[in-house]
């Protein structure tokens, strides 16, 4: 799992691993005690974390198109406007990329 200084927490840091992921978050001067700095700093990659900025571009591409907040209350229309905003954005992006 990719993440900036914001996820460079014990608690978080702890969820994460707990489910099974490898936390890649950048060293920082934050060095949170219980998941372990040593930890952190031996799973953390420069070359793989270079592909965070791929992820971060698609999610800032998704909020700049779609906006940031949904108007709902119930949780299932949320998913549902989500996905399906999430698909119409993709299929944009196919026929652009398919008739240019």
């Amino acid at each position: 799992m990719l993440g900036d200084g914001a996820f460079n927490t014990r608690p978080i840091l702890n969820t994460i691993a707990s489910r099974g992921y490898i936390p890649i978050v950048k060293r920082g001067s934050r060095s949170p005690r219980g998941y372990g700095a040593r930890i952190r700093d031996r799973a953390y990659d420069e070359v793989l974390y270079a592909y965070r900025n791929a992820g971060e571009g698609i999610f800032g591409a998704l909020t700049v198109e779609l906006g940031d907040r949904l108007k709902t209350r119930r949780r299932e229309l949320t998913k549902t406007r989500t996905h399906l905003r999430i698909i119409i954005y993709c299929l944009k992006i196919l026929m652009r990329w398919a008739y240019e």
